[in-house]
């Protein structure tokens, strides 16, 4: 089985960079019966002849799938093929409009899908796991341009990969002294929704006159139970959904929400406390909406 399951994952690889050509081919050909363009029916052979190499190969290509397949699933291995329509959302944390385009893969050349408004604007897009889309907004420019991956359904746009937030802090009837400010250093990618849902609330005032209600040396201080009754008591219900791991460790300062279950992050969160034991710090992120979105 093994011998053969190797030949069979050879005999795939070889086949890719021969139907990668063919499908560019078929792409061309769409273009073509898409945009009418002139002297199109002169072409009519060749779009014939390149359908028929495509469903040659495209069989022949099955075929060593299936065995490959059949070959995995009796040795007790799984793969996935990932041809439906992948649909993502692309959020904005910028402070400015963000134009994305999607990259052609043969040619390069850039094609525009839609805007995502300043300040959390969200584009939602059907598009295929593996396919390029650059971003850009005003006189800034995406970093990296982003590929669509199977595990991950939301993507965030900023300037450098980071967004900075700071808080001031005062003490009030409680009875704490003194003033001072608090800085998040957010990172999306780490944590897409999670990011996306802290910048959220602190745009629209969420947090303003937040308590930090919960501090336990070495190991948490917790906040987001707002001040207002009726905020905390609509986002309550409002939870997001969990983000994929990105396997973070964490580590002093590190930020993340905490939850009762999975999908279960509406707006409490905690920062890690400094001093925190290894074992404690490798026991965050066990559960799944404990995903590390900023740095405090």
């Amino acid at each position: 089985l093994w011998h053969g399951l190797s030949r069979e994952r050879r005999t795939l690889r070889e086949n890719a960079s021969r139907t990668d050509r063919v499908l560019v081919d078929i792409v061309q050909i769409a273009r073509l019966q898409r945009l009418h363009v002139p002297g199109a029916a002169e072409t009519q052979q060749p779009q014939l002849l390149h359908c028929t190499t495509w469903q040659r190969e495209t069989r022949q290509l099955s075929m060593s799938m299936l065995r490959a397949l059949l070959l995995a699933a009796a040795a007790g291995q799984s793969y996935s093929i990932i041809a439906a329509a992948h649909s993502v959302v692309f959020r904005n944390e910028m402070d400015e409009d963000a134009t994305i385009y999607w990259v052609d893969p043969a040619t390069k050349q850039k094609t525009k899908v839609g805007v995502a408004k300043a300040y959390g604007g969200e584009l939602p897009q059907n598009t295929h796991v593996g396919h390029q889309f650059h971003y850009e907004g005003g006189h800034s420019v995406g970093v990296e341009d982003i590929v669509i991956r199977a595990d991950r359904t939301y993507y965030s746009l900023t300037k450098n990969g980071r967004c900075r937030v700071e808080c001031v802090v005062a003490g009030g009837k409680y009875g704490s002294k003194g003033r001072g400010k608090i800085g998040f250093t957010v990172y999306p990618d780490w944590s897409p929704r999670g990011a996306g849902r802290f910048l959220e609330l602190v745009r629209k005032h969420f947090f303003d006159d937040c308590a930090i209600n919960r501090v336990v040396p070495q190991f948490l201080a917790q906040f987001g139970i707002a001040a207002d009754y009726e905020a905390r008591t609509w986002w309550r219900t409002r939870n997001i959904e969990d983000d994929p791991p990105q396997s973070i460790p964490f580590k002093p300062g590190y930020v993340a929400f905490a939850g009762s279950g999975p999908n279960s992050r509406s707006t409490e969160m905690f920062v890690v406390m400094p001093e925190t034991s290894r074992h404690q710090l490798n026991a965050f992120g066990e559960n799944p909406w404990e995903t590390p979105f900023a740095v405090a």
